[in-house]
């Protein structure tokens, strides 16, 4: 979130970092986009199975992946790979590094002073409605993610979150 896969000071340092231990490696960096810009924003507003295609399709019109790969995810890229995973058997996924990957979810509102507050309940409850709606699902990235303490419809047609299809939710 916030990131892009080739930004010289994150993601692309890590790329460069294991091409030098590993000479002769191949890594693929995705991006979501066009763009470095547009695979920043796609981290906020594209819909996470639009985003998981995407990535599905770029992996399978890779000569060098065919016969598998292991990949390496960090925070919600390793979220978005456990997908892959799932959902994208070729070419097959043989490993899956996931570096702080939220594979159960967020949840919380930080800074709240303590759960006895009744306010902080009370912006709980709303954040645990509005992160399942359709509206908030398909249109920020985040919410897929939460894992709030209400229960939530097993796979129904209407909730898209991410986190609940790759959990078997």
């Amino acid at each position: 979130m916030g990131d892009s896969c080739c930004n010289p000071l994150s993601m692309g340092a890590i790329k460069k970092m294991i091409e030098q231990e590993i000479p002769g490696i191949y890594v693929l960096s995705l991006m979501i986009g066009k763009n470095v810009v547009e695979d920043t924003e796609n981290g906020f507003f594209l819909d996470v199975n639009h985003q998981v295609s995407m990535v599905c399709s770029q992996l399978a019109q890779d000569p060098k992946l065919q016969g598998g790969y292991n990949a390496m995810g960090f925070s919600q890229g390793a979220q978005f790979l456990r997908a892959v995973a799932q959902r994208c058997p070729s070419p097959p996924m043989k490993k899956l590094i996931s570096v702080g990957g939220q594979h159960q979810g967020v949840y919380g509102l930080p800074r709240c002073p303590g759960e006895s507050s009744h306010v902080c309940d009370m912006i709980r409850e709303a954040l645990n409605r509005g992160a399942y709606s359709d509206l908030v699902q398909k249109h920020l990235v985040q919410p897929s993610m939460w894992g709030g303490t209400i229960k939530i419809p097993k796979c129904g047609k209407s909730l898209e979150a991410l986190l609940t299809q790759c959990s078997n939710n």
